[in-house]
Formats: C-alpha cells, structure tokens, sequence
C-alpha cells in the first residue's frame, strides 16, 4: 500500500528541524550565581557502589545547585538540554539504587536490634558488649535513616529538574514550529540569495583542484599506504560483489519462475534486499568511514564526496524497499500484488522522489560544518525540494495505483482503511504545501516528517505482521519430524489453533507496543520521556498502595506457563511411559497421573504468585473475607471440587469401571476435580457432577473385581421331570465357555407360578462387563435344549368372552 512509499523516507534525518542542535552539545551547566559562571557537568556514567553514600550525597547536590541555577534562565539551547536531561536521570537512578541499598541494610539492622530484644531499664543490670552493641546498631540505623531521607530529596529534586527539561524542550519546539522564514514567492529572498550562489558554484569549480592539494599536502608521507589501504578496500568490494551475485543467483528471485510457497518467496526477497541494498550500503559506508578515517574527507569536495557516499546508501535503502514489496520487474515475486502497470508507475515515481532526496541529503551533508549555507538560503531550497516532494507524493495517493493485480474497475480498489489512510495523507501534504508556500519551513518539516514516517511505520508494521504470521502459520503447520516432535513435547494439539491464537497474540502486542512508541517518536514526544513512561511500566508503577510491574507480571506468566508445560510432560510421561508397565489397574493410574497434574498446577500458582511479588499472607487474608461469598454464591463449585477429590483419593468409582447413577448407566472415562464422564452403552457422553457420586447411592459393577453373577429366569410347564430339567439347565451352564467352574453353577427352584414351574440358573463369569452379552447365549441354547428334549415353556393364555344382552344387531346389507 502507500505505507510503502512513506517506508522509503522513514529515516532518521531526512528533515531535521533547522533549529535542533547536535546531541553532543558541550556538557557544561551554569552554577548558581551569576550567569556567567559555569561549572562542569560531570558525564553520565553508572552509578559508583564503591564510593560512599555521604560523599556521593555531596556531589549529586552540588551538581543539581548547578543545574537548578542553569533552568532558572530558561535561556539554554536545545542541544544543553538534551545533554543535561541523561545525567540528571543517572543520577536519579542512582540515588534509587542508593535507597534500595539503605532500605536493606536498615531492615537487617533494626532485625538485629529486636533480635536483642528491648533495653533494660535504668539501672538494671547488662552486659557491657551487649551494650555496646546496641549503642552502635541504634547510631548506624539512625545515619542510614538520616541518609535515606536525604536520598529522597535528592530524588525529588532531580525528578523536578527532569519535569522542567521536559516542559523547557516543548517549549522550545513549539517556537519552533511557530517560526516564520522567507516564502518562495519573495522575490528580495532570493535577491539576497543569488550571491551566495555565485560564491558556491565559485567554491565547486575550485574545489577539485584544492581537494587534490591538500591530500598531497596533508598524506605527502605516506601516499604509498594510502593506495594499498584503497587498493584493498577495491579488491575488497570486487570479491563482496561476486559472492553477492553468485548468491543471489542460486537463492535469490530468478526472472521467469515462480516460487515454490511462501517459504521460498520470503526467503528469495530478503536475499535480494541483503545482496541488491544491503551489501552495497555497507560498500558505501566503508568507503565513507576509510574516506575520513584516512584524513581523505578535505575541503569542499571531500565533504561532497563523503555525504554523497552516505546519501547514495540512504538511496539505495529506498530503492531495495520498492523492489522487496512490488518487484515490478518481476511479478511472480511480489510481496503485495500491485497490477503490473501500477507497479511500473510506483516505481518510477519513487525514483524521483529518490532523486529529489539524494539531492536534499547530499547538500545537506556536503556544506555541512565549514561550509553551512545560509539558513534563509537553506530555507527557499527546502521550500522547492518539499513541494516537489509533496506533489509527488500527492500523486501516489491515488486510490487507483495500490489496486491488486486481477481486481475489476468496478470494485473497490482498496479496503477503507487503506482509503482513509489514503485521504489522511492527501489532506497532511495539502497542509504541507500551503505552510511552505507561507514560508513556515519549520512547520512544514515537522508534518512531513511525521506523517511519512507514521505511514512508513504502519507499511512496516503490517508488512511484519503479515510475514510473522505466516511463520507462525508454518511453524504451527509444518510435517518435519523435528516441529512434529517439539509440539508432541509441549503438549500440544495436531493442529495448534489455540498456540496459533496466542503466538498470534503475543506477535500484535510487541509490534504494537513497538508502534505507539515509535509514532510518539516520530511526532515529537523526547525518547528520554518514553524511556521515563517505559521503565515505569517495565519496573513498577503505584495504583493507591497496590504497586504493579510488568516484568513481574511477565515473569510470573513465564513462570506459569514454564511449569505447566513441565507438567504436562511429566503426566504424558507417567501415562505413556511408566504406568503401562506395572501392574496397577487403569483406575490408579488415572489417579496417580490426575494427581501428578494437580500438584505440578498447585505449584505453578504458588511460583506464579511469588514471582509476581504476592504475600501468601495477604492471599489468605483475601481468602478468608472471600469465604462468605463462596458459602453462599459458590457452593456448588466448592462441593463437586470436594466431591472431586474424594473421589480421587477413596476412589470408589474409577477410570473404566461399570456404574449406575440414577438411571444412568455407563462407563466411567474420566474424573475432573469438577465433573466425572460417564459414556453410555450407546456412546453417548454425560457429564455428572461429581457431588452425584457422594451424596446418592452409586452401583459400581466393577468396584472391587470384574467378576459378576449371569442370571436367567425361566418358567417349564406343570408335569414336566424337573431332575430332567434342572440336569439341563446345568449342562448348558458347563458347556458355556465364558462360565466360571468356581464356584459352580446352580438351579433354583424359585416359585409355582400361574402356569409354570419358576426356575433361575445362576453361574459366574470373569468379566461381568460381557454380562449381558452372555446371558442372551445361554438363553439361546437354553431355548435350543429344550425343544430337543421336548419340554415345554408355556406361556399365560386367555380365554376371552364378550356378552351381549340387547337384540342381534340388523344385518348390514350390502352397498
């Protein structure tokens, strides 16, 4: 999209303000007193643990005296600042190390002191060393107190001090920003203009001749070292430039094929950024840092040469951008498919806009130093160079030219976000335009920076976020046998939706985060301010008496989901690899893996909290006022989680045994602290809480044994031999396979009933889980034996008689 184009000039730099001085401004601070006097700033450095706390005290208060008499002016450059605000904030810093240091040492003192309990009283009787002891423990607790105290002050004063920067560099800004120069339609301007013209093209034709008269002048010595030290840094460049392109061509994207997946597509475009842009930037800036290294950056033309190598590598990055996003000349390759014409034009149009770039930055960088322009000069050339900039710009927010390749005329050419964004540019570059055609250059600068920079960043962060979650995706879906094994190892599932989910997740959070801090850059909030409102957030930040950390927050998270991955392996462990080999039945297993589980979670919550700084203490506390909620709101969690693990550890009912709850019956799969799993005999899961199990009356045909009784009921008709048929019955019993021999099986006369003599055969079985199964083959030779033998079953008849005591009914005559 456009953010694309605003990537290419995101750099730092591109257009300073005029009015911001270099960061290395001298590092010196007014003392009170009069105004002229001055003394030194000392550097920033760590804080020194060796020295002690009384005579750092002294100097951090002498050096903020000095600072303080510096603010009161209010007359310091914006570079002073900029120098002044870190040392003060190492020096805050330090005095908060101080204090952690006292606080510490004053907890052990004072433990001392109570340790020897109070002092007597006057007059009774105590050792001299003890005494003594106490004396010295009481005067050094007292001088760490006295010292914390001045450490607060300390602290305070430099953390008023960092406030007044703060408000002194916004101030300063705003001037700035408010600040009027000359309007390129003023002709006196450029009037004025027109001699420092003529001196400059004057400084250009002479200075070929000069550079070269001073390098032979300044290197007399040692001309020989410097053509070996370029000679090699050639050769250098020659070999760099042939492996570039030998790798380029085997990794690299080759004109007229097309790539095998995202993988390849990726990985062939950062090969060419790293071997079309990368290498030759570092190239240019080699030959930048041996140019002046080697005294070789003299004069006018030196300076030239110099910034043009710098700008050309800044170019390059443009240009290597363009060609990393749309690749125009390539379309199987791109990373966003632009229609191939739209990726012509958007190339072409950012080639002038490179142009106009590289000129701005190289005669920014090359007069730099001694031969600075004037600034009203300096001003009119920005005015020409950022309305070209902006017109160009304006043309490449033409919602038509980001369509993607195969799209009709008649839909929407981007989504409306895109055109929003789209707008929001055209309406900055229209402000941009009238502020420097009123001559506010300064103004100008500052949006146009900002909205580039911004809308760079957002190319960036959707470009980093689409590829990240494509590796995500690839990382989460990929078929080596490595990534297969690592997911197996952490437990997770075949098709990580939900890891996708959180590494997603995580991914937004830090480009995000990354984002805001970087678009509060860009628009002018100081870097020292987002450090401030950062290590804050990171270390610690009060909410009434509550202090909260974002690293511990993290910590804890880590140290949580750490121990819950360890426990999950250490259950897929014990149920994969240990429990199969010992002779426990699955019942135990499940409870000895179930609560393997619920130690390594209880245990993760305990390391969460301390990691996250909680007094266990303070927990129970909440606990207990907690307690008549859960009584009343609750109750019914609190007794299934009871249930729960009761069930667990008397195990009355356990993983795979036969239960009846009710008229529910099934197999138990498996018990949570919450609810138990029953499976029906039709496959139908149920989940029963567990409070079920305790509080009513539970049938568990596998408690203690999976051996069962199999009973059949039948009736023979009066008269029959019953010796005949109880002999029968027991021969169907033996012969069966499934029937225990021990004990044996029996016949029961059972009842005389209305037409038939009542027997039940009864006989044991090993698994009482094929009971029923068993019965219906016993009956079955039952029926079998029977009709062989020729006894009856008889079965109840009825005999039934309707009256009718009025006349026969009128025969019904036909039709």
């Amino acid at each position: 999209m456009v953010l694309l184009l605003a990537m290419l000039l995101a750099v730092q730099g591109i257009w300073p303000l005029a009015a911001q001085a270099p960061a290395t401004a001298p590092a010196t601070a007014p003392a009170t007193g009069p105004a002229s006097a001055t003394v030194p700033v000392p550097a920033a450095r760590p804080p020194d643990t060796a020295r002690p706390i009384a005579g750092r005290l002294a100097e951090w208060t002498q050096t903020l005296d000095g600072y303080a008499g510096s603010l009161a002016g209010g007359n310091l450059p914006p570079g002073e600042l900029a120098s002044i605000r870190p040392i003060i904030d190492v020096m805050r810093s330090a005095a908060e190390t101080a204090k952690l240091r006292l606080k510490a040492l004053a907890v052990e003192k004072q433990g001392l002191l109570d340790a020897m309990g109070p002092a007597p009283a006057p007059g009774a009787p105590e050792a001299m060393a003890i005494a003594a002891q106490r004396a010295q423990l009481g005067q050094e607790l007292a001088a760490d107190l006295d010292q914390l105290k001045q450490l607060d002050v300390v602290s305070a004063r430099a953390q008023a001090l960092i406030d007044r920067i703060d408000k002194l560099q916004q101030q300063q800004l705003a001037q700035e920003l408010g600040h009027r120069g000359p309007s390129p339609f003023d002709g006196t301007s450029w009037g004025s203009a027109g001699p420092q013209l003529v001196d400059l093209l004057g400084s250009l034709v002479a200075a070929p001749a000069e550079w070269v008269a001073g390098i032979a002048q300044a290197h007399r010595d040692r001309l020989g070292s410097l053509f070996l030290s370029w000679l090699a840094f050639i050769i250098l460049a020659v070999v760099a430039i042939a492996v570039g392109r030998m790798v380029r061509h085997r990794f690299g994207r080759r004109r007229g094929a097309a790539p095998d997946g995202r993988t390849q597509l990726y990985a062939a475009a950062i090969v060419d950024m790293l071997v079309k842009t990368a290498l030759p930037m570092a190239l240019l800036q080699s030959f930048h840092v041996l140019l002046v290294s080697q005294g070789m950056a003299i004069g006018l033309l030196g300076a030239l040469i110099a910034g043009g190598a710098h700008a050309a590598s800044m170019v390059l990055f443009y240009l290597g951008l363009v060609d990393f996003a749309i690749s125009p000349s390539r379309p199987a390759w791109r990373l966003y498919p632009l229609v191939p014409a739209n990726a012509r034009r958007v190339r072409r149009r950012v080639r002038a806009l490179v142009v106009l770039v590289f000129v701005e930055m190289w005669l920014r960088y090359g007069f730099g130093g001694d031969y600075m322009i004037d600034r009203e000069l300096e001003a009119l050339v920005f005015s020409l160079v950022g309305l070209m900039v902006a017109g160009i710009l304006f043309g490449l927010t033409d919602p038509t030219l980001w369509r993607r390749d195969g799209t009709a005329d008649d839909e929407k050419p981007v989504s409306s976000l895109a055109l929003f964004m789209l707008w929001v540019l055209r309406v900055l570059l229209i402000v941009v335009g009238l502020a420097l055609l009123s001559g506010f250059q300064p103004f100008a600068r500052f949006v146009l920076s900002g909205a580039i920079r911004s809308y760079a960043l957002l190319f960036a962060y959707g470009a980093v976020r689409h590829i990240g979650r494509d590796a995500i995706g690839l990382l989460t879906t990929s078929r080596r046998t490595g990534l297969i094994w690592l997911r197996r190892s952490l437990g997770f599932a075949e098709d990580m939706r939900i890891a996708r989910l959180w590494l997603g997740w995580l991914l937004d959070c830090l480009l995000f985060t990354t984002m805001v801090m970087s678009l509060l850059l860009f628009w002018g909030v100081p870097g020292a301010i987002i450090g401030d409102r950062l290590r804050d957030l990171l270390f610690g930040f009060s909410i009434g008496d509550i202090k909260l950390s974002l690293i511990d927050v993290l910590a804890a998270v880590c140290v949580v989901a750490l121990f819950v991955l360890l426990t999950n392996a250490i259950k897929r462990w014990l149920q994969d690899t240990v429990m199969p080999q010992t002779r426990l039945d699955p019942g135990v297993q499940n409870s000895i893996v179930a609560g393997s589980g619920y130690v390594g979670y209880v245990l993760a919550a305990m390391f969460g909290f301390s990691a996250l700084g909680l007094n266990l203490s303070n927990l129970a506390i909440i606990a207990g006022a907690l307690s008549l909620g859960i009584g009343f709101g609750l109750q019914n969690i609190v007794n299934n989680f009871v249930s729960g693990l009761i069930l667990l550890i008397e195990r009355p009912i356990k993983v795979g045994d036969w239960v009846v709850v009710g008229t529910t019956e099934g197999t138990v799969r498996s018990i949570s602290v919450r609810a138990t799993e029953v499976e029906t005999f039709r496959r139908a899961s149920l989940i029963i809480p567990n409070s079920e199990f305790i509080s009513k009356q539970v049938m568990n045909w596998t408690h203690r044994s999976k051996q069962g009784r199999a009973d059949v009921r039948l009736g023979v008709a009066y008269g029959s031999d019953i010796d005949q048929v109880r002999d029968l019955l027991l021969q169907v019993y033996r012969d069966h396979p499934d029937i225990a021999a021990y004990p044996a099986p029996s016949v029961l006369l059972e009842d005389f009933g209305d037409s038939a003599l009542m027997f039940v055969v009864r006989g044991f079985v090993d698994n009482v889980e094929r009971r029923s199964a068993i019965e219906s083959e016993l009956r079955f030779a039952i029926y079998k034996t029977f009709n062989a033998a020729g006894i009856e079953m008889p079965f109840p008849q009825r005999v039934v008689t309707v009256r009718h005591d009025g006349p026969p009914p009128s025969p019904q005559l036909p039709g």
